[in-house]
């Protein structure tokens, strides 16, 4: 009997939860004769996907520590039974010696730690890596010895549909794989360029024998590229979240630069080699910093009103009144949302529990909530030195709410409802849930607005920020609704910002993009994206005259084809179906029921019921009667 091939497509963080759920149906199978082979193609270090283990250790990770897990979850009350489960990132780094000194984590070389990682803590990335890579050898070597793991280090670069249904993967090093099944789950990727970045682009090229400083860099990853920057440079920086903070920390950490803490404050201390550093974004305005977690490894918000169950009764009840099934969150979903987080507020304000039954928002508690989406209302700033006041005084009263905590600051614990209640999220937008102009405005307005207060930088990161302004390192380069224009006399990039009293005008060397680039098949850099759209297994997804950006999946994750059909044994989860899902790029959460490992099981549990079809159970062996 030929054995079971599976091919999985990316190696990273889904791969491990792909590969749990696939150790868990392998053991529950009942042909313990069936042998599978298990590929899994990436090009990077197998597990942990785009964590590069050996990147550098200024760059970190925005969830604490101790909530990341490569493993099962085990949520409480549930038994975990033939999935793998293992410990969390925090309990590997004990596991492991690493040691907390002074904000800087490394492995302990005497054997005597001076403080081991503490549930509080936010890890450099490149320990994360080292994690995952080492929970995917662990699972590997978990699986029974009927199945062979083969781990290759190259890129799929086409997907063929044979006429049995079988797959023939092409790779990067010249080889091929046949398979029965197939997971993708890619990750993160790139676009091609924009028209408008490639005039950048060519503005960099053109003028490079003018002004051999001028550079455009459309991403910032792998920082290294960021070396070749000269620490006479002016730098601009487009973006002003978590991408952002990783370029910031390679341009004055990574060149030697220090925080010293002074009495309470965090001061930098130059190291001479930094280049002149400015930022911008389309709206300017500063991430809000996390709370300091005081709930706990598992614990949440406790939603009284924006439920997935409330959010379903909305839907029902449109259906039946008008046909349509989309509903318009601004209108519909959106004041589920204020009211949970106007509750969230007032019972952090009051100290104590609440009644729900009647509840309602007041009108200082919706202003406060409206602050906290759009700090600087409709104010129209006359200078860039006056907005650059209005930014620092945000930050400085932001970083006071994050260190009250998640619990002690009305307005932290709030905007945690965004973070704790996702699946009601997820129920009103996921699969066309909305209309199309609604998707559009949530996806384009409302969830950057969402990422800025409830998925920002750890508080520390806002402490440096501050510390870089005062050393004069860092400064901003515009306002809101900023241009980028080109000199082409000087060959420099210059941000412009209309302010009504003083417009300002800043010039830069170097343009550094700082955001994610999203999903979008039809423009993505990524040639097996080009492979399945030509081969028809997959199609971008389409809402009505929107498009949100991923493939077109089906709730159980199959691709849908050209042909609107979904394709067969094929599966695909994670950013690549970021538009038909919502918030996809998670890891795990120890110690809570994962939506990724829920994902899985259903891709898994759909393949096994295929290969009992067409592979059927050994009839049960003949029992000798005594007569």
């Amino acid at each position: 009997m030929d054995p079971v091939n599976i091919c999985l497509i990316g190696g990273g963080p889904r791969a491990l939860v792909t590969l749990n759920a696939l150790r868990r149906h392998i053991l529950e199978f009942d042909d313990p004769d069936v042998q599978f082979v298990i590929a899994i193609v990436d090009p990077n270090t197998h597990g942990s996907g785009c964590h590069d283990p050996n990147q550098p250790y200024h760059l970190y990770t925005n969830t604490l520590a101790s909530q990341l897990t490569a493993f099962y979850p085990a949520p409480a009350g549930e038994e975990a039974a033939n999935w793998l489960t293992g410990p969390s990132f925090t309990e590997w780094a004990r596991l492991a010696g690493i040691e907390n000194m002074s904000g800087q984590f490394d492995q302990s070389l005497d054997g005597a730690p001076l403080r081991l990682v503490s549930e509080l803590d936010y890890l450099p990335r490149s320990l994360l890596g080292q994690y995952l890579a080492w929970a995917f050898r662990r699972l590997c070597a978990s699986f029974p010895a009927r199945v062979t793991i083969r781990p290759y280090h190259a890129m799929a670069l086409d997907v063929e549909q044979d006429g049995d249904a079988r797959f023939t993967v092409q790779l990067s090093n010249g080889g091929s794989l046949t398979a029965d099944y197939v997971f993708i789950s890619t990750g993160h990727s790139t676009n091609q360029p924009s028209p408008f970045a490639q005039v950048l682009d060519s503005f960099a090229d053109a003028g490079a024998r003018h002004n051999p400083d001028l550079m455009f860099l459309p991403q910032c990853y792998p920082t290294t590229r960021l070396e070749r920057i000269s620490p006479d440079a002016r730098v601009a920086i487009q973006g002003l979240g978590l991408t952002a903070w990783d370029a910031i920390a390679e341009l004055t950490e990574g060149r030697g630069g220090r925080y010293e803490n002074q009495g309470g404050k965090v001061v930098y201390r130059p190291s001479g080699s930094e280049p002149s550093i400015t930022l911008f974004s389309r709206k300017g305005l500063p991430f809000a910093a996390r709370g300091i977690n005081q709930k706990g490894l598992t614990g949440r918000h406790r939603a009284r009103f924006f439920t997935p169950q409330a959010v379903e009764a909305i839907r029902a009840e449109k259906l039946a009144r008008t046909g349509n099934r989309q509903l318009d969150f601004e209108t519909e979903i959106l004041p589920l949302l204020w009211r949970e987080m106007a509750f969230a507020y007032r019972q952090t304000q009051l100290g104590r529990p609440i009644e729900t039954r009647d509840f309602a928002p007041t009108a200082e508690e919706m202003a406060a909530l409206q602050r906290e989406f759009e700090p600087f209302g409709g104010h129209v700033f006359g200078s860039l030195d006056e907005f650059r006041n209005a930014f620092l005084h945000h930050v400085r009263d932001d970083l006071t709410e994050a260190e009250k905590g998640n619990l002690g600051s009305s307005i932290k614990s709030a905007t945690d409802v965004i973070r704790d209640c996702r699946a009601a999220i997820c129920a009103a937008v996921e699969y066309r849930g909305l209309t199309p102009d609604s998707e559009r405005w949530f996806r384009q307005e409302l969830v950057p607005t969402m990422n800025r207060i409830s998925f920002g930088p750890p508080l520390f990161r806002n402490h440096q920020l501050l510390a870089l302004f005062h050393a004069g390192v860092v400064d901003l380069a515009a306002g809101p609704a900023n241009k980028v224009k080109l000199d082409k006399t000087h060959w420099r990039y210059v941000i412009e910002t209309d302010f009504v009293r003083s417009p300002s005008r800043v010039e830069a060397d170097v343009l550094i993009i700082a955001r994610l680039d999203p999903f979008i098949p039809e423009t993505d850099a990524n040639p097996l994206t080009a492979a399945l759209l030509r081969n028809g297994l997959v199609r971008p997804l389409q809402n009505g005259s929107f498009r949100p950006g991923g493939y077109d999946v089906t709730p159980d994750f199959q691709p849908v084809g050209r042909n609107g059909s979904p394709t067969r044994n094929i599966w695909i989860m994670g950013y690549p179906t970021e538009g038909a899902t919502f918030y996809t790029h998670a890891i795990p959460r120890a110690g809570l029921a994962s939506p990724q490992y829920a994902a899985a099981n259903t891709c898994v549990s759909q393949m096994f019921a295929d290969l009992a079809a067409y592979r059927p159970a050994r009839p049960a062996p003949l029992v000798q009667m005594t007569p």
